[in-house]
C-alpha cells in the first residue's frame, strides 16, 4: 500500500514497488477517504479527527484500527470529500466518534458532519 498522490510518493518509486496499490488524493482529506473506501472497512463505526494538528489522529488512528474502522478528517469545515464519503456511505454507519474537544472540532463542524449522515 502507498498512500500519498504522485507530488508525495513520485511514480518511478510506486512503479519499483511489485503489486502495490496507492491511496491518494488532492489534500489529505481526500487520502484519507480513499483509503477509507479502498480498504472497504467495517462502516459501522467512523472515528472523525481535526487534520490540522495529529495528536487526536494517533489516538483515534489506533481506535479505528482495533475494529477496522474508517478515520475521516476535517479542518476548519467538512471538506467536500469527507462530506462526500459520509453522505455516500450514511445508510451503512451507525456509530460516529468525534475526536477532540469542542476548540478542535467546534460545534458546527459537529453538525456539519452529524447533517451529512441524514
Amino acid at each position: 500500500i502507498v498512500v500519498g498522490g504522485e507530488a508525495v510518493v513520485p511514480a518511478a518509486i510506486y512503479d519499483c514497488l511489485p503489486g502495490a496499490t496507492r491511496y491518494g488524493g488532492w489534500d489529505r482529506y481526500a487520502t484519507v477517504t480513499a483509503i477509507a473506501s479502498g480498504l472497504q472497512l467495517n462502516l459501522n463505526q467512523v472515528y472523525v479527527v481535526t487534520g490540522l494538528d495529529f495528536p487526536d489522529a494517533l489516538v483515534a488512528g489506533n481506535l479505528a484500527a482495533r475494529s477496522l474502522s474508517p478515520l475521516i478528517m476535517v479542518d476548519q469545515e467538512l471538506p467536500a470529500a469527507s462530506e462526500t464519503f459520509l453522505t455516500a456511505n450514511k445508510a451503512a454507519i451507525s456509530g460516529l466518534t468525534v475526536i477532540g474537544g469542542q476548540v478542535i472540532i467546534t460545534p458546527t463542524q459537529d453538525s456539519a458532519i452529524r447533517e451529512a449522515l441524514k
